[in-house]
């Protein structure tokens, strides 16, 4: 049975046959030993490394070339016995590195690759990879510490421009408003912009990493549509630019956007993913959709109102026209006028040269011209008259681009002047004609009249001195008769005498004189000649002269006699019972009024339309009961307006009516 003892013995004596192996292989290679130490330095100095080993107090007991000079030595024997302290870096970096040393030196554990800087002799810091691990003994103590480092300061700085560089491509991607994203061959998000991760509603573009666009608010339609897209780019090794597309936002709401799309490679050419940026068009489309609107409402605006419209370029070649213009060219659409000019139209030469030649002014002058006349040939021949506008039109810069025109159709305009003209110079030929008609028949009355008034002054002398008893008596029966013979030759010659002031009234040979005048006494003349009448019928005839009316005036006495004389008769005439009232009053400073009023059997309304018409009457019949020629009331009014004055009419059936004459109001000098 083996012991413990044996198999001590056992494990000795392997051991010692080991050790002998050792010493013959030492005794073979005792010959190189010399040569290690100068292999082993020329090592140090020509590695890039820098090679450092201190004892167990950080105090330098080595280092390498290149470690001497970044410590500005000439040889690293200079290094022997320095401390950190001793070198050109900072103080708080000797403080880390000598920190380093004892943690390493004390755990017995190695630091591999970790960075820190170092200042060098000329003030710059660098920064440095270093490594370190702890020195034993034979024993297995540890002795100190032994260290390597590599100048890192391109590799970091490197590193600081890349991050400086993501930096300012984040900031750049989170800044522009386009969005951006990329996936990888699956079609899944490996990273986005701000933008675009707010469009899939969400708060940051990590959140959008690993999803795909069925994880998006957008419709699936919307995301089958996108990685399709993917797939074409990615498998075509083709780039797609700006297209449009719909996409649908966290909010619901629908959105247009326009896309452009390329495949990303690796460092082998190998597609690896797609890059996709996208633009949100929606405005633009909202504003393309109402500017395609506003050019339809335009076109049907323009193609329904009766104007002619079109629109030429600088080489006076048509780019537009609306539907009315094309007809009139006599083609279909006005599709078929762009491209062409005035030489290609229906119209003739000499008005194709006349319409350029009014546009060149145009545009050469910079001024509008404005609804002016010219003719146009219809492709049937027939000539048209149009009322034209004109107007240059203008760029963004304000340069003449063209001209802008506009016609009317005014045609049957122009023919109804045409007819208008002639009908004036018919009336003015008929004109002429009443005119001397009025004039000859002017004379003839007034040649009739006188010779009907010579006899008629000479039977109203006889009767009257037959009724007289000068000299001849006469029998009652002889006496009526002979008074019947004098009443109407009076009327008889007060109808002349009406014939012959309505001539000289028409035919401008009125002559009015004025004088002053006692409108007591003239107003007493006039009672006077009615009182009779209105005795007669049981009437009353009252007078009123407001206080306060001038004692005397200026006037025409046979003309205002004339007026008043039969504005009273008729009132007298027409009024069965009640009163007749003549009132005398100013108007206002400059006018004065002659009014009659009575309670008679009034004028209806449709008969005061003409009631002051010549030969005219309410009752025109042959029955009717007034008697009279219908001229009282013309002469009336012809001779107020002879005067400067009017007559006003108002009237109630049964209840009577009221004339009132306005005139100018004269009054006599000092000397008068």
């Amino acid at each position: 049975m083996t012991t413990n003892f044996d198999l001590l013995n056992d494990q000795l004596t392997e051991a010692h046959n080991r050790i002998k192996e050792l010493e013959t292989q030492l005794q073979a290679t005792a010959s190189q030993h010399d040569a290690l130490p100068n292999l082993f330095g020329l090592v140090l100095d020509t590695i890039p490394e820098r090679v450092f080993w201190k004892d167990r107090n950080s105090v330098y007991l080595g280092c390498n070339q290149a470690f001497a000079e970044d410590a500005g030595l000439a040889s690293p024997a200079e290094i022997i016995g320095k401390t950190d302290y001793d070198t050109p870096w900072a103080e708080t970096e000797a403080d880390a590195y000598r920190n380093d040393d004892k943690h390493v030196m004390d755990t017995g554990e190695v630091r591999i690759r970790y960075e820190e800087p170092q200042t060098r002799p000329d003030g710059s810091v660098f920064w440095l990879e270093t490594s370190k691990i702890p020195l034993r003994d034979a024993n297995g103590e540890v002795i100190g510490v032994l260290g390597t480092y590599t100048d890192i300061t391109d590799r970091k700085k490197a590193e600081q421009e890349l991050k400086n560089s993501q930096r300012l491509l984040e900031l750049v991607l989170d800044t522009i408003p386009e969005r951006v994203f990329w996936k990888d061959k699956n079609s899944v998000y490996l990273g986005a912009n701000q933008a675009f991760a707010e469009d899939a509603g969400l708060t940051s573009p990590s959140q959008l990493i690993g999803k795909t666009d069925y994880d998006t608010p957008w419709a699936d339609t919307e995301a089958d549509a996108y990685r399709a897209d993917d797939k074409h780019v990615m498998d075509t090794d083709e780039v797609r630019i700006r297209y449009e597309e719909s996409q649908t936002r966290a909010d619901g709401s629908i959105s247009w956007v326009e896309t452009s799309k390329i495949p990303l490679h690796d460092s082998n050419g190998n597609t690896i993913g797609v890059l996709g940026t996208y633009a949100d068009i929606t405005a633009r489309k909202t504003a393309e959709q109402e500017l395609e609107n506003s050019r339809r409402l335009l076109e049907l605006v323009i193609d329904n109102i009766p104007e002619r419209v079109f629109w030429k370029d600088k080489d006076l070649n048509y780019l537009g026209v609306n539907q009315a213009f094309a007809e009139d060219a006599g083609l279909d659409s006005p599709a078929d006028l762009i491209g062409k000019s005035d030489y290609d139209m229906p119209w003739g030469d000499a008005e194709a040269e006349m319409y350029r030649a009014d546009d060149k002014h145009v545009m050469e002058t910079d001024e509008a011209r404005i609804r002016y006349e010219e003719p146009q040939t219809r492709p049937d021949g027939s000539n048209f008259w149009l009322e034209t506008s004109k107007i240059p039109l203008h760029n963004s810069n304000g340069d003449i681009i063209g001209i802008l025109g506009t016609y009317a159709d005014i045609t049957d305009r122009k023919e109804a002047e045409q007819e208008r003209e002639q009908l004036i110079n018919d009336l003015q030929i008929a004109q002429r004609v009443a005119e001397e008609n009025s004039r000859l028949k002017s004379e003839f009355l007034s040649t009739m009249s006188h010779e009907l008034r010579t006899p008629l002054n000479a039977i109203e002398g006889f009767t009257s001195i037959m009724l007289g008893g000068m000299g001849i008596e006469l029998s009652p029966r002889a006496e009526d008769m002979v008074t019947r013979i004098s009443s109407n030759s009076k009327r008889l010659l007060a109808l002349i005498n009406d014939f012959l002031d309505l001539s000289r009234i028409e035919s401008g040979r009125l002559d009015l004189i004025e004088e002053p005048l006692n409108i007591q006494s003239l107003v007493q003349d006039w009672r006077n000649g009615i009182d009779v009448l209105a005795d007669k019928k049981q009437l009353d005839l009252n007078v009123h002269i407001a206080d306060g009316f001038p004692t005397s005036i200026l006037g025409d006495e046979d003309a205002l006699s004339k007026v008043a004389v039969n504005l009273l008769s008729n009132a007298v005439k027409f009024t069965n019972e009640g009163h007749v009232t003549l009132t005398i009053d100013t108007a206002d400073d400059n006018m004065w009024r002659l009014i009659v009023t009575d309670t008679g059997i009034g004028i209806p309304p449709h008969a005061r339309e003409y009631i002051f018409d010549e030969f005219r009457q309410v009752d025109g019949s042959s029955k009717r009961v007034y008697g009279g020629t219908g001229l009282g009331l013309a002469l009336v009014n012809k001779l107020v307006r002879a005067m400067g004055g009017s007559v006003l009419l108002e009237s109630e059936i049964d209840e009577g009516s009221t004339f009132t004459v306005t005139l100018p109001l004269n009054l006599p000098t000092e000397n008068e």
